[in-house]
């Protein structure tokens, strides 16, 4: 199943907090082209429940089991995760509203420069690059 972001194993996966946010940003900047395509098409090749789940992608699993402790020190941390959580969350909803025919109320969600969505997005990069430049 494609995650928006390439698959590795935990134990292969680099876990450098700056490679890892570089890696995240772009493959969440990845889901608003993904999104667009479900909501042209009805159809996604990732489910509803899992695109909800904030530790699926590589980016997920990272924060929930790769982190080190001195970077769980970091106040950006824990921002990052629940606002990664908000992120899918988001995503989840403009997904569902995708697949289940409701185009119009789904570009809406995707395209409100306020919709939580992008409110998840542009907060959640802003995080990860202070949480980046903090280190």
């Amino acid at each position: 199943m494609d995650t928006g972001v390439p698959s590795s194993s935990i134990t292969g996966m680099d876990t450098s907090l700056d490679s890892q946010i570089t890696l995240a940003i772009s493959a969440h900047a990845k889901w608003k082209n993904r999104l667009n395509q479900a909501i042209a098409t009805g159809n996604s090749d990732i489910d509803v429940a899992t695109a909800a789940r904030d530790n699926v992608c590589d980016f997920g699993r990272w924060l929930h089991t790769g982190v080190t402790l001195a970077q769980k020190q970091a106040p950006q941390y824990k921002a990052c995760v629940e606002l990664h959580a908000r992120f899918h969350a988001a995503a989840a909803d403009v997904l569902k509203l995708a697949v289940t025919g409701k185009k119009d109320e789904a570009a809406q969600l995707l395209s409100a420069a306020n919709s939580p969505f992008n409110a998840a997005s542009t907060a959640l990069t802003r995080e990860m690059m202070a949480w980046k430049n903090a280190a």
